[in-house]
């Protein structure tokens, strides 16, 4: 099991990474920034739910469009944004995230003079202090109390009971593809935003065990320390035969990082017949936002996830 020492070594990982970046930017802000660069689709969207779309003058290939009929310029995607584009830009304020760009990408950009927040949220709590430094930012009385409101329901589902008569034991895969003939399937370990969402419903990842123990430990986090002697396993990839044997109860195919589908359901009913999910037809199509966006999408999530898991049928464990 995952013990509290093992908790805090993973956020002292995260704090240790993030302190690279904090000489590229420093709160509070001496004026609200009216010319943004945000290099994730889930921040990009969180500026425009608060009101301060009409800051955004750069975006990621995969992040919504603001509602103003304007031109915001691409900067690439997430993965390989294009510095140069960036920097023609003249932004006020970059805003990038640990999990989705590349580490090293970003201290080359914070290196160019811009200022540059880099954010890892690792837990819904995470996600509602990111979000009032973006009020306090902007100085908007009017976001604040938006973000206000997001925390009050996050108060009442923590406060909820969420009792089931049997644990919920999930298998939510982010990735798929085939290596050497076989599937290969990528899962979330439990110090992330998605696990610790996904907890508040009374949810657990049924590969818990692997980050105290000696499994498969490759961890593909984009922007987090890559370097995995010394980092804690965060993604994992497992094989049909480690499913079988964890038996989840539940899976989850969310329709992004990787478009999951009908197919892929079809699919996971044939090779994984005799476990509990399919057996009890809980394999759920789900919208990967409401798991994977952390800011404003964390509201969308606590409205949509209690009615998708609760009311389906977990017994058999």
């Amino acid at each position: 099991m995952i013990d509290q020492d093992h908790q805090l070594k993973a956020i002292e990982q995260v704090d240790s990474i993030l302190a690279e970046f904090r000489q590229y930017f420093s709160w509070p802000l001496a004026h609200r920034p009216k010319r943004v660069v945000s290099l994730v689709p889930s921040i990009t969207d969180s500026l425009i739910q608060l009101g301060f779309g009409g800051a955004l003058v750069g975006i990621t290939n995969f992040c919504p469009i603001p509602p103003e009929q304007r031109f915001v310029q691409k900067v690439g995607g997430p993965a390989n944004f294009d510095i140069p584009t960036i920097l023609e830009i003249s932004p006020a304020l970059i805003i990038g995230g640990l999990e989705e760009n590349p580490r090293t990408e970003l201290l080359r950009l914070g290196e160019q003079g811009f200022p540059l927040w880099v954010v890892a949220p690792l837990t819904v709590m995470d996600t509602i202090s990111f979000l009032y430094h973006i009020a306090e930012g902007f100085q908007s009385r009017q976001a604040f109390e938006q973000v206000r409101s997001l925390e009050v329901a996050l108060s009442y589902v923590h406060s909820a009971e969420w009792a089931h008569p049997s644990p919920i034991r999930y298998f939510c895969p982010i990735w798929y593809e085939r290596e050497k003939g076989r599937d290969s399937w990528m899962v979330f370990g439990e110090h992330t935003y998605a696990a610790n969402l996904l907890s508040l419903f009374g949810a657990k990842n049924c590969f818990l065990i692997r980050e105290g123990g000696e499994g498969n430990k490759t961890n593909i986090t984009v922007g987090l320390d890559r370097r995995e002697e010394k980092s804690l396993p965060r993604y994992y990839k497992v094989s049909i035969e480690e499913i079988l044997e964890a038996n989840p109860n539940l899976i989850l195919l969310p329709s992004e990082p990787y478009p999951f589908n009908q197919s892929h359901r079809a699919y996971l009913e044939q090779v994984l017949e005799g476990v509990l999910a399919v057996q009890h037809g809980n394999i759920l199509l789900i919208d990967g936002r409401l798991i994977f966006w952390y800011g404003t999408c964390l509201g969308s999530a606590l409205r949509e996830l209690p009615s998708r898991l609760f009311g389906l049928d977990y017994s058999g464990l």
